[in-house]
C-alpha cells in the first residue's frame, strides 16, 4: 500500500472521466490518495471521493474553437494572486500532514513541483506525453504549434521519473527509457453499451462557447444531441444536455448516427471503440487535437474540418455509411505498468 499525491490539470472533462477510473482502482488495491485538480474537473471528482481539493490550477480560454494565447497568458498569470497563494500554501501544508510517498501527475503543476522539492518520485500518466514521445512525423505548418507544445509540456510538469502515456490505437512511441506506451481506460459503461445506429448526431464541444456551431447546426434538418455548453433545452432541431459519467451520456453515444467534437483524446477513443464515425473540429493552435484530427482522417475513422459549415457537416452526414470499421485492439494493460511501477518506487 502507498500514500499517493495525485495531481490533476482542471482543463477538459476528459482527464477527470479516466482519473476516476483510476483512483478507483487504487482504492481498490488500498491505496491512498490526496487529490489536487481545478475546475470542472474538481468538481466532478469531489462527488465521488474524499480528499479532493481545488487549486485553482492552468486554464485555457477559448473563443469560436480557437485558444486565445494573450487571454490564456493573461488568465493565469492573474491567478498569481494573494488569495491563491494562501489557498495553495494551505493546500501543501494539508498534504505535508498526508504524507505522501509517491506523486502522481496528469499534466498538473503544483504536483510536479511538490515531488522535486520534496524528492518523491513522480509518476506521470497522460496522453499528452504522446507529443513529446510519440514517434510521427511532423508536417512543416504544424512545427510551431509542436515546440509550443512541448514548452508548456515541459514548463507545467518537471521531468518525471517515469512516464505512462495513453495511446491512440496503432500508434507508438520511440524507444527511451522509463517512458510506458499504454492503451487508454474504456469505462465499463462504453464497454457494455448496447451499440445501434439511431437518428441522432451527438455533438461534443469542449470549449463551451462555440455559439457559430449551434447557429450552423440549426440550418441543417437533422436531429442533434449537444453536451458540453452550460445548458439543458430543446430548441427546435438541438437537444442540450448537461454532461456527466451517467448512463444517459453513453446512451446518446452509443444509439446516435455519429459524432462530431473537437478532438480531444478521450471522446474520441469511447466514439472509436463504439465504431462511430468522427468529424472532428480540433481546437485551433491545439497541437495535440490537430495529432488526433489527423489520425481519425489518416484512419479512416472520419474526417476532420478546421472550420465547420452548412455544408461541410451535411457532407459528413451523407457520407456516414462508408465509415464502417471493426473497433481496434484495445488492451488493459495500464493497471499492470502503474502496479508495477509503484511497487518498484516503493522499494527505493
Amino acid at each position: 500500500m502507498a500514500r499517493i499525491l495525485y495531481g490533476l490539470c482542471g482543463v477538459g472533462i476528459g482527464n477527470a472521466v479516466r482519473t476516476k477510473l483510476i483512483l478507483e482502482y487504487l482504492k481498490e488495491k488500498k491505496h491512498e490518495f490526496f487529490v489536487i485538480t481545478s475546475g470542472a474537473a474538481y468538481y466532478y471528482l469531489s462527488k465521488y471521493f474524499e480528499n479532493v481539493y481545488d487549486i485553482s490550477g492552468f486554464e485555457l480560454v477559448f473563443k469560436n474553437n480557437k485558444i486565445m494565447s494573450f487571454r490564456t497568458l493573461f488568465k493565469n498569470l492573474t491567478k498569481f494572486n494573494l488569495s491563491n497563494y494562501k489557498n495553495i500554501k494551505e493546500v501543501i501544508i494539508r498534504i505535508d500532514e498526508f504524507k505522501p510517498e509517491i506523486v502522481i501527475s496528469d499534466w498538473e503543476t503544483v504536483s510536479s513541483f511538490y515531488a522535486k522539492n520534496r524528492k518523491l518520485q513522480l509518476i506521470s500518466i497522460d496522453n499528452q506525453g504522446y507529443t513529446k514521445y510519440g514517434d510521427y512525423d511532423i508536417q512543416f505548418k504544424y512545427l510551431f504549434q509542436y515546440w509550443k507544445a512541448r514548452f508548456f509540456l515541459k514548463t507545467l510538469v518537471k521531468n518525471p521519473d517515469y512516464n505512462i502515456v495513453m495511446l491512440l490505437p496503432g500508434t507508438k512511441l520511440k524507444n527511451i527509457e522509463n517512458v510506458f506506451g499504454v492503451s487508454p481506460l474504456i469505462r465499463e459503461d462504453i464497454k457494455n453499451a448496447k451499440r445501434k445506429i439511431g437518428n441522432h448526431i451527438l455533438v461534443y464541444d469542449s470549449t463551451r462557447n462555440h455559439e457559430r456551431l449551434i447557429k450552423i447546426l440549426r440550418e441543417i434538418k437533422t436531429e442533434f444531441i449537444v453536451y458540453g455548453y452550460k445548458r439543458i433545452a430543446k430548441e427546435g432541431n438541438i437537444e442540450f444536455k448537461g454532461f456527466d459519467d451517467t448512463s444517459e451520456f453513453v446512451r446518446d453515444l452509443a444509439t446516435c448516427r455519429g459524432v462530431i467534437t473537437n478532438a480531444g483524446f478521450t471522446l474520441i477513443n469511447e466514439a472509436i471503440y463504439l465504431e462511430k464515425p468522427l468529424l472532428c473540429v480540433p481546437i485551433r493552435k491545439h497541437f495535440e487535437q490537430i495529432l488526433n484530427a489527423l489520425y481519425v482522417e489518416y484512419n479512416n475513422y472520419g474526417e476532420s474540418n478546421w472550420r465547420l459549415s452548412v455544408k461541410t457537416i451535411k457532407k459528413f452526414i451523407k457520407s456516414i455509411d462508408k465509415y464502417h470499421y471493426e473497433r481496434p485492439e484495445y488492451k488493459d494493460d495500464l493497471y499492470n505498468v502503474l502496479d508495477s511501477l509503484l511497487e518498484k518506487v516503493n522499494k527505493k
